[in-house]
């Protein structure tokens, strides 16, 4: 998201006087009309950074949705430090428009209130969209204590993740059936044409080739080769499927394409990419082998009938996709899914059948299948607004189908979450909106002021005393740690209003000048021949060789209470996490340099202060620590070459992942190693808070009204961790592939934080 907080924000005035003359002594008149005026500072753009999304200079975008509630506390000069049931609560609305930071309504205060609540958001402005601003799926503000709800944006509804997993099946289904190819040309197989069809009265196979016609006698081989499937050139001796003999050339290449296509080693943490972006390459790959050997020329009728065999596979791809395919057997390129009636209606016979599901108790059927869900294949799961990598594609090997697990903790680097349950294709949300927080003391005043009155423009005057001394000792003009009485013409809240959400600014670096990148192929390789000593590939590159689309964040709470901490949602039993996804990336944060680094693209997210919330309100923190935040990047391979990632080839112009990790302070001999500069003396609290209404001041990744500052970078080695997918951002046993510079404004800064470690996979 192109946008930046600026640190310590919007001074806020509120003002209430004109009282009524009427009430004066009214003793069973408990409220005191006033006028309530609001006063926000915009700063100067020394003190803010970033972009219109999060206000720049003298870009104030207003406040809407503004919430103001009431409290009378036992003691004056308190903040509210558990949730509370608030006395009065006043629905402001559209508060501050984005033309005037100054507005005054008439209001009426309950006499004896001495602390104050504001909550309220930035406007979307009427071209924004979800990417650039951020989206919330709940705001709910109320008086009642346990009923605040704010709640961060799925970027798949119930109905979207419902044709989300229908798509995964089609897909799942297509691979199915081009890998499950027969001979035998039965139901659920494509007929291939007349001319190439074995004569079964006679048992044998006519092909020309070389300019000469051969017939070859299939029962010299074995009389019963139409009932060959694909995977019976992987057998368990190793021999031919038709004679029994060592495999010949045309049948080994068959074999090992199948055991490519269907081998996925998710004991070495590998992740096969089920995008439609992955599935064209996967299929512009594989048709190109198929492509070579149906092409050429066989030299015995078991090659033959490999040829046959590749001819069969071809069709059934020809049915399925677009291609360019050479016919002398080249390189098949301009891979793309069939959008056609007649794609739909042959898939709708082949796919009759039903395929297991992948915990094998159940089928399912992809149901009717229509050119418009064939369209979005292509794209998928990016048209979905979720990333290219979140959707990964397993095989059974009993059952010999292709699956798409629904729970992000099946795969290797996966576990189950403490809180939230297993995570699916629903937990991507979109970063959070731009939210305003208050929670104050008041000033009050016996003379009436006017909006003129106020020039208390900058955050560091706001909650300076000597600023609020006018008058005489005799008749001071405000008090300070005060509450409302019936003589009171004018109120401030003490306190600053915050922002309450994060920002993560997020920038990338290569973590030497000159540098040359080592990709992993030497490991990927052995993996398949343990024999293979490969060097890995070098990569030297320079500014357009990766581009930086996509910032992924790990272990955000969806929902946060009325103090903007991690909560469970109202009648949820338990708080859940999920990731917070960034697309909107600025053009010039996109680029990574040779030297320096890149532009900053900041993301808004939620405090994610880890802790239990007890039956007093207060919070007790966790006592393993604040949690570590994992971070994923996504890029795009611009290089101009293939590598070889943590367990996978990884094409030119494809997209790939490398995590960092976000680590909070850790305490040790009673001091933090990293520490925060918080807010002075009288100037704000940043929960959580203590039953003195005190700040806790405890150090974790994301702090609200607070900007951490992370560049990641990448080192040499960095592109052995590179995963295909994105990996389950909880797990401990993940690679890392960044370093990450981190700090908060005033405070954390974490540095040379190297994308997958600084040491080379062995």
């Amino acid at each position: 998201m192109k946008r930046k907080l600026f640190l310590l924000l919007i001074p806020l005035l509120a003002v209430l006087g004109c009282q009524r003359d009427s009430l004066t002594g009214d003793a069973g008149n408990t409220d005191v009309n006033a006028r309530f005026v609001f006063n926000v500072s915009t700063a100067s753009t020394a003190t803010k950074q970033g972009s219109t999304s999060t206000q720049t200079g003298e870009n104030f975008r207003g406040i809407s949705d503004a919430m103001l509630m009431t409290y009378k506390l036992d003691s004056d000069g308190s903040i509210l430090s558990a949730d509370a049931t608030a006395d009065r609560v006043y629905n402001l609305s559209s508060l501050i428009s984005t033309a005037n930071t100054r507005r005054v309504l008439e209001m009426s205060l309950p006499l004896n209130t001495n602390t104050m609540l504001l909550y309220g958001r930035a406007p979307e402005p009427e071209t924004a969209n979800y990417g650039e601003y951020g989206h919330l799926d709940n705001f709910s503000i109320t008086n009642l204590a346990g009923s605040t709800n704010i709640q961060l944006g799925r970027r798949l509804s119930d109905a979207d993740y419902t044709e989300f997993q229908n798509l995964e099946k089609l897909m799942a289904g297509m691979f199915t059936l081009i890998m499950n190819t027969t001979l035998k040309g039965e139901t659920h197989h494509s007929d291939i044409s007349a001319d190439e069809t074995p004569d079964n009265g006679s048992n044998k196979y006519k092909y020309s080739f070389s300019g000469n016609s051969t017939t070859y006698n299939a029962t010299d081989a074995n009389p019963g080769y139409p009932n060959i499937r694909w995977s019976d050139y992987n057998n368990s001796d190793g021999k031919s499927p038709l004679s029994g003999q060592n495999l010949y050339p045309l049948e080994e290449q068959l074999k090992a394409l199948y055991v490519e296509m269907t081998t996925i080693r998710s004991d070495k943490g590998e992740l096969r990419a089920g995008s439609g972006e992955a599935s064209k390459r996967i299929i512009a790959d594989l048709w190109s082998v198929i492509n070579a050997i149906r092409c050429a020329d066989p030299l015995c009728p078991e090659e033959a009938i490999a040829k046959y065999f590749a001819q069969q596979v071809h069709v059934r791809l020809s049915a399925i996709f677009n291609a360019t395919v050479p016919e002398a057997g080249g390189t098949v390129t301009v891979t793309s899914v069939k959008t056609s009636a007649t794609a739909a209606t042959t898939l709708n016979g082949d796919l009759a059948v039903s395929w297991p599901t992948e915990d094998g108790n159940a089928t399912y059927k992809p149901g009717d299948v229509t050119s418009d869900q064939l369209g979005k294949l292509n794209d998928f799961p990016f048209n979905f607004h979720i990333p290219r990598g979140a959707s990964y594609v397993a095989f059974d090997n009993t059952t010999k189908c292709f699956y798409y697990p629904q729970a992000f903790n099946t795969s290797a680097v996966g576990g189950t979450p403490s809180e939230g349950g297993a995570y699916n294709a629903t937990s991507y949300y979109y970063p959070s909106e731009l939210l305003y927080f208050g929670n104050s003391p008041l000033r009050v005043s016996n003379k009436e002021h006017s909006v003129s009155d106020y020039s208390l423009t900058t955050i560091s005057d706001w909650y300076k005393d000597e600023n609020w001394s006018a008058g005489t000792t005799a008749d001071p003009d405000w008090s300070k740690n005060a509450h409302v009485l019936s003589s009171t013409r004018s109120v401030a809240l003490q306190y600053e209003v915050n922002y309450g959400v994060a920002m993560l600014e997020t920038k990338v670096a290569y973590a030497g000048a000159n540098q040359v990148l080592e990709d992993n192929r030497n490991a990927v390789v052995k993996m398949s021949d343990t024999n293979s000593n490969e060097p890995n590939n070098k990569i030297v590159v320079d500014g357009n060789s990766f581009k930086l689309t996509g910032i992924i964040i790990g272990g955000q709470y969806r929902n946060v209470g009325w103090d903007y901490l991690p909560c469970v949602a109202p009648g949820e039993n338990k708080k859940v996490t999920g990731f917070i996804y960034d697309n909107a990336i600025p053009e010039e944060a996109s680029a990574i340099p040779v030297s320096g680094t890149s532009g900053s693209t900041y993301t808004l997210v939620f405090d994610n202060f880890a802790g239990t919330l007890g039956t007093d309100g207060i919070w007790t923190p966790s006592a393993t620590g604040q949690e570590t935040v994992y971070v994923a990047l996504e890029f795009q391979n611009n290089s101009g070459r293939d590598f070889y990632g943590n367990c996978n080839l990884i094409r030119k112009e494809g997209y790939f992942y490398l995590i960092g990790a976000l680590t909070a302070p850790k305490k040790t001999s009673g001091t933090y190693d990293k520490d925060v500069i918080w807010p002075a003396d009288g100037k704000a609290v940043i929960p959580p808070y203590t039953l003195a209404g005190k700040s806790q001041e405890i150090p974790r990744v994301f702090i609200q009204d607070y900007k951490t500052t992370a560049t990641f970078k990448l080192g040499q080695y960095s592109l052995q961790y590179a995963y295909l997918t994105v990996p389950d951002l909880r797990a401990t046993s993940m690679t890392l592939g960044l370093s990450v510079d981190i700090q908060w404004s005033d405070g954390l800064l974490y540095n040379d934080v190297i994308l997958g470690g600084n040491t080379q996979v062995e």
